[in-house]
């Protein structure tokens, strides 16, 4: 699944009693389930090119691209993240989907319950 991860903070280690969902090289906790209905990403389904031109404009996402990929690297990452657009509203769809079965699962006596 292709998504744009970009930390400012981060949970780096597992809250007791929650089960990971997702992680990789980057981020060892990049989604994770507490429960039976709450659920945590640590990376960005919600991206998109209104969103992408927006973080560009950041100093403080350029200021990062910048440590990791020297000057002028959020050009670059900005030119990837565009040529991976498609992907992530892709996976954002299927995430959205998946949040929607969840919620259309939960019946009036487990709402009333809680």
């Amino acid at each position: 699944m292709s998504c744009v991860q970009w930390h400012g903070a981060q949970v780096i280690r597992l809250p007791q009693s929650a089960a990971l969902l997702a992680e990789n090289d980057a981020c060892a906790v990049q989604a994770m389930r507490v429960g039976d209905r709450t659920y945590g990403l640590q990376y960005h389904a919600e991206a998109d090119e209104e969103r992408l031109a927006d973080w560009g404009k950041s100093r403080a996402y350029q200021g990062t691209i910048e440590k990791l990929k020297g000057p002028g690297g959020h050009v670059e990452v900005e030119r990837i993240l565009a040529q991976r657009i498609e992907a992530f509203r892709a996976a954002a769809q299927a995430i959205y989907q998946h949040i929607r079965h969840l919620v259309a699962a939960r019946t009036p006596a487990d709402s009333a319950s809680r």
